[in-house]
């Protein structure tokens, strides 16, 4: 994407007001609510590359009640439990049109348009209270593309829109949080082997005066949740706000290892399912194609696989 194009989607949005809510399999109301129309029959469903949508448990009791067959829209509404995890959306871009495509990590030497899925007032008490005491950021890292300050970012997904042809490519969803949390926490276990180490023991991680028991209570009563959910709710924010915000409706996906050569990315690679798994999860077909707009100045990268026949990338489209 060109850096104005960006400045306008950012300029055009409302600032730092959007709540997005997510539990556990809302992604399949948010998809079935999208490719279908109103009152819709069950076999239309089942017939289509969204099949495996009725399989999930929110949706198979509501099912079990539609004797007529026909799926009302407005019915997924009833589905949603009193609690959901609550999250704000910012927005942001990485990377720029001067950059090099390995060190940004984009398809094209371009920056993308990125989405912040950011915790709500309600975990950042719970963190400050218990692990944040002076205002460090120990599961930050500062050199990715998180929210500006005054946000604690979870995850992020990364965009490269071209609103010519009205497609979009993922190009990642990430979160250095939850995988700082883990580290932390094995640096805990390791300083556990001390005799000597107790609940009360203090250990400076990433800048803060972190306590053993305030570390793990915080894993326990508030970050779990989000452990289990992460992947799912970023790609349901990222869907849905090209889906509603943007009005964008053919979608792709990077597959895990053309995703990988094309942005040139070396030794350590990015978890696997969350190129694989994920995207067939949200019912993206596998195809042997690119978006359009990688074609106008392709890199060395893409022409070597596209000759090779080896491009792969996951689209959503609705039909």
């Amino acid at each position: 994407m060109k850096q104005d194009q960006i400045n306008k989607i950012i300029a055009s949005l409302p600032k730092d007001r959007t709540l997005f809510y997510y539990f556990k399999d809302r992604y399949a109301l948010l998809l079935i609510d999208h490719m279908f129309q109103n009152s819709v029959p069950l076999r239309q469903i089942k017939e289509s590359q969204f099949a495996r949508l009725l399989d999930r448990p929110l949706l198979k009791s509501l099912i079990a009640t539609k004797g007529n067959g026909l799926l009302e829209l407005k019915d997924l509404d009833n589905l949603w439990p009193l609690d959901p995890l609550c999250y704000r959306l910012t927005l942001g871009s990485w990377g720029s049109e001067t950059g090099f495509i390995f060190d940004q990590q984009t398809t094209r030497a371009q920056p993308n348009l990125v989405l912040h899925l950011n915790f709500s007032n309600h975990h950042d008490q719970a963190f400050k209270t218990l692990i944040d005491h002076k205002g460090g950021h120990p599961f930050i890292y500062e050199d990715h593309p998180n929210a500006r300050a005054g946000f604690n970012t979870l995850a992020w997904s990364r965009m490269d829109i071209d609103l010519d042809t009205g497609q979009v490519l993922i190009e990642e969803l990430q979160t250095d949080w939850l995988r700082y949390i883990k580290w932390c926490n094995a640096y805990f276990k390791t300083k556990a082997n001390d005799q000597s180490a107790d609940d009360n023991e203090v250990i400076q991680y990433g800048g803060s005066l972190i306590r053993r028991k305030d570390f793990y209570r915080y894993v326990d009563t508030v970050i779990q949740p989000h452990f289990k959910l992460w992947e799912e709710a970023m790609l349901s924010a990222t869907l849905w706000f090209l889906f509603k915000e943007l009005k964008l409706t053919k979608i792709y996906f990077h597959d895990a290892d053309c995703g990988a050569q094309l942005k040139q990315i070396s030794g350590r690679l990015p978890p696997r399912s969350l190129y694989t798994d994920l995207p067939n999860k949200f019912c993206f077909k596998q195809i042997n194609e690119a978006p359009d707009f990688l074609l106008k100045k392709p890199s060395y990268s893409f022409r070597r696989l596209k000759k090779q026949k080896k491009l792969r990338f996951w689209m959503l489209e609705k039909e």
